[in-house]
């Protein structure tokens, strides 16, 4: 575990903990004290640097939905498999929607990375452009969960996926995406700070 990935693991325990608590005024006013002295730490050392994203493959460590140093980020531990790939995660309760559950924005979120993901494994990466999910059943927080997806079909730029979220065996949502594959031009033009990299 680096550094990054022990401050990142260390903030997903803060949210956490802050979306729970029933701490007093005394005690709560003392965490924001804290909280405000490391941010400002941390800000001392931003300078002038591009994003994460602007020097990564599509998987790095300050990922959204992968990575170890993003402190949102689950983080979905992915593997490629012979139908395409598949990850494993645990919620906890900053993703809650209804009282337990995990709030399905979340689950999109989760389906639209992984999805990529098959995509790219399969070699035919490209941009969302539609994104259906279904919440079959209620997925509950604090459980392991498994996402698996795959790419169905290649029809020249236009390429459909679909994907499973299950806990424990039960599939609790199912997604159906279709991405479009971009060339190098379109690349350049849509992610400029890519070229400056």
């Amino acid at each position: 575990m680096t550094e990054a990935d022990r401050l990142a693991d260390s903030v997903r325990g803060l949210l956490g903990t802050t979306v729970r608590t029933q701490a007093g005024p005394e005690a709560l006013t003392r965490a924001a004290a804290l909280v405000e002295e490391a941010t400002a730490l941390l800000q001392a050392d931003l300078g002038g640097q591009p994003s994460a994203m602007a020097t990564m493959a599509f998987r790095h460590s300050r990922s959204i939905v992968t990575g170890t140093a993003h402190p949102l980020a689950p983080p979905v531990r992915i593997e490629v498999t012979p139908e395409g790939v598949r990850g494993r995660f645990r919620l906890g309760p900053q993703y809650e929607g209804g009282p337990g559950l995990v709030h399905g924005g979340i689950l999109s979120l989760v389906f639209d990375h992984v999805l990529g993901e098959a995509a790219l494994a399969a070699e035919v990466g490209g941009m969302t452009v539609g994104l259906d999910v279904r919440y079959v059943a209620p997925t509950p927080l604090h459980v392991d969960l498994e996402v698996t997806c795959r790419v169905e079909s290649v029809d020249g730029r236009k390429v459909r996926l679909a994907g499973e979220i299950s806990q424990d065996g039960t599939v609790t949502a199912t997604a159906k995406a279709l991405f479009i594959q971009i060339d190098a031009e379109t690349a350049a033009s849509l992610f400029p700070h890519l070229q400056q990299a």
